[in-house]
């Protein structure tokens, strides 16, 4: 395929996306946070520790807004009253132990603007001083790492471990823009590592394992190239997320037409056991984190990572404990099980793709839309 006709074919993907975003409800007023909490590990040492999430509402990703992104739906609000969202933050905040881990982030980018006005962001950090946190993560794209935004949060925690969270999804430039319709280029991630380390960051990549257009083969393939890519990059972290269907999404809209479906949890288990077998150490410990395996399904979640009955609540338990410990003892186990034929039906879709690539698929998904929305394409500006 051409420069030109890949052109074409992304831009055919973001309006359809663009499209399907456009008709979601707004976020009501009166949800102005969510929380919740969860163990984790940090450090070289890999101590476990509990973190604090906090989610607050904002008009919504820019990026989002924009159509460039196929699989995330953290939603869309009206427009915020910074100081109604400050307080309620502030409110939650209080009620944490001092000296926590804390993540704090809205829909997209910490550092955006557009989506955190600065007079909010400043009230934020003055909340989370107080609580002077051990660590504190957040999520942001690499396009917002300037030198200022880098700055203002060290400067109002001067003592605590900063977390930046980037969305890299793939380490192949051509998928992400593509399947995922992210269009970072290479060296913005590159550019965002130097300027994060220069302020004594620590960053974690954020990994699909599937996505828009990707078969289970190349999918698994992607993540773990993802993984070894973004680690010889100077990524702090790793961390894998397996993508569910959304709605609300392009990919939740491909995944109800019948032309995409969540990878499978075993899929996971064979990643994690692949990276630990090239990545782990002496002491059956390895470094890979991964995050929102076992979403619940309701309005947003459409379908998740599968497998079947008989197996989920054991390898939901196993991932669980990965997550808080990672331990390659657990794998092992996981690699035993034999009460059904997932394990087996994962394998056999990682060993046999269909003839085509992602770039056909995902002209079939345009070809689809196009077919299903005729002069839809046309009702929202370029």
């Amino acid at each position: 395929m051409t420069d030109t006709a890949r052109h074409r074919l992304r831009h055919a993907l973001v309006r359809a996306n663009r499209q399907i975003r456009h008709g979601r409800e707004l976020l009501p007023e009166s949800t102005n946070l969510l929380v919740r909490s969860y163990p984790t590990w940090v450090g070289e040492t890999m101590r476990p520790v509990k973190m604090y999430q906090i989610w607050f509402r904002t008009r919504g990703c820019t990026f989002d807004r924009a159509g460039q992104c196929s699989m995330c739906n953290y939603g869309v609000g009206p427009e915020i009253d910074p100081d109604v969202i400050a307080d309620a933050v502030a409110a939650r905040l209080a009620l944490i132990p001092k000296r926590s881990f804390v993540y704090l982030s809205p829909s997209g980018s910490f550092f955006d603007d557009r989506e955190v006005p600065p007079v909010l962001r400043e009230r934020l950090l003055a909340s989370l001083a107080e609580r002077a946190p051990e660590h504190f993560a957040f999520e942001t794209r690499p396009e917002t790492c300037a030198p200022e935004m880098l700055g203002q949060v060290r400067r109002a925690l001067p003592e605590t471990e900063l977390i930046c969270q980037i969305g890299v999804e793939s380490w192949d430039e051509q998928i992400r823009t593509l399947c995922h319709l992210k269009p970072t280029p290479q060296e913005s991630l590159h550019r965002a590592l130097a300027e994060l380390g220069r302020h004594d960051y620590r960053t974690i990549a954020n990994l699909t394992l599937g996505g828009l257009g990707l078969s289970h083969r190349e999918a698994y393939r992607d993540a773990l190239s993802g993984v070894a890519g973004s680690r010889a990059a100077g990524f702090t972290t790793q961390m894998v997320f397996p993508l569910s269907a959304k709605a609300g999404t392009l990919l939740g809209w491909v995944h109800a037409q019948g032309m995409w479906e969540p990878p499978s949890l075993w899929m996971l288990i064979r990643l994690l056991v692949e990276d630990a077998r090239r990545n782990g150490g002496p002491d059956d410990r390895f470094d890979l984190h991964i995050s929102w395996f076992n979403p619940s399904i309701g309005d947003v979640v459409q379908a998740r990572p599968g497998c079947c009955d008989i197996c989920r609540p054991l390898v939901v338990e196993a991932l669980a404990t990965i997550q808080s410990t990672p331990d390659r003892r657990v794998l092992d186990d996981l690699l035993r099980y034999d009460r059904c034929a997932c394990p087996q039906l994962a394998e056999q879709k990682l060993a046999h793709d269909d003839g085509r690539t992602y770039l056909d698929r995902l002209t079939e998904v345009m070809e689809r839309w196009e077919a299903s929305r005729p002069g839809e394409l046309h009702l929202l500006p370029s």
